[in-house]
């Protein structure tokens, strides 16, 4: 419980609930009233902060919520996620694009096996990924420009690729980029959704750092999880990224990270009703945005993040 992780936590840094509290007042300005006496209600268990505010406390203190998010004694609901991703990779238009008059041999569970994406600085993975989102015109400026091979080496970039572990083929792909904490909101327009991607930083746990999403796919619904889940875990065990921040392009991923608490931060050019809803117009691309605490303390995603 928090109570004790959190008396835990403290004892374990040497720190008085004086000493505590400063901190905390000193980290945020959510914290400028917290006091020593608060410190000792929460760690008495009397007053008990929602688990998205427990995270942003503890967070100020640890950059791995892992330990804690893994005790947590919370019911976990995913019923409201299964539903979510059965819209999102089985609604109409997609069983009517992968039609087929012929009789198809029922799709069987596959292995998953999760890779870093950027092997070697030769490795032709990348050329692939290259090609799939050129075809698709679903890329993101600049960013084969770029040495990906080298940004990953030098943790400027988060790179995953998910492979069939029966027959090695491809089946996904993940591209995140560190930022400066204020930088992307601060950068973008509302009729631009796209960031300098040489202004990605590298990252360090002692400064405060957003995550960009800025390229992913995935073949089913098995990948999806298994990449969303992925990306939950970097984010529960690099807890100083604060915010989060996804490019996305299909109007059921649109809506989907709506539901999930995403807001919407800028959008680019306008398009027809097949595009992301923002407002009374559609457009082609949106950029996302959540407070990393929001996102690993929605109910839904938890059994994502500890299974």
């Amino acid at each position: 419980m928090f109570s004790k992780h959190l008396r835990i936590l403290r004892k374990n840094l040497n720190l008085s609930q004086h000493q505590l509290a400063t901190k905390l007042n000193l980290a945020s300005d959510e914290f400028l009233s917290i006091d020593a006496n608060t410190v000792s209600r929460w760690e008495r268990g009397i007053i008990k902060p929602t688990l998205s505010k427990q995270l942003r406390i503890l967070r100020c203190f640890t950059t791995d919520l892992m330990p804690y998010l893994k005790s947590l004694n919370h019911p976990i609901s995913s019923d409201k996620l299964n539903r979510l991703l059965y819209t999102r990779f089985q609604n109409v238009n997609i069983r009517l694009a992968t039609a087929s008059y012929k009789k198809t041999a029922i799709e069987k569970k596959i292995a998953i096996e999760e890779m870093p994406l950027f092997d070697a600085p030769n490795d032709h993975t990348i050329d692939d990924i290259k090609y799939l989102h050129t075809e698709l015109d679903i890329g993101y400026p600049g960013l084969f420009d770029i040495n990906l091979y080298q940004y990953h080496r030098d943790k400027k970039a988060i790179g995953k690729k998910f492979i069939n572990k029966d027959t090695k083929a491809l089946i996904g792909h993940s591209v995140s980029l560190i930022f400066d904490g204020g930088f992307i909101e601060s950068s973008v327009k509302k009729n631009s959704v796209f960031i300098d991607v040489t202004q990605a930083v590298k990252y360090t746990p002692t400064q405060t750092l957003s995550c960009l999403n800025a390229i992913r796919f995935s073949s089913s619904l098995d990948v999806f999880k298994t990449q969303f889940s992925s990306q939950l875990k970097n984010l529960a065990t690099h807890a100083n990224v604060h915010n989060y921040y996804i490019c996305v392009e299909n109007p059921e991923a649109f809506d989907f990270m709506h539901q999930l608490g995403f807001e919407t931060i800028a959008y680019d050019t306008k398009t027809s009703k097949n595009g992301c809803k923002v407002g009374s117009n559609y457009y082609k691309r949106v950029l996302l945005g959540i407070d990393s605490s929001l996102l690993l303390s929605n109910n839904e995603l938890l059994s994502l993040l500890i299974d």
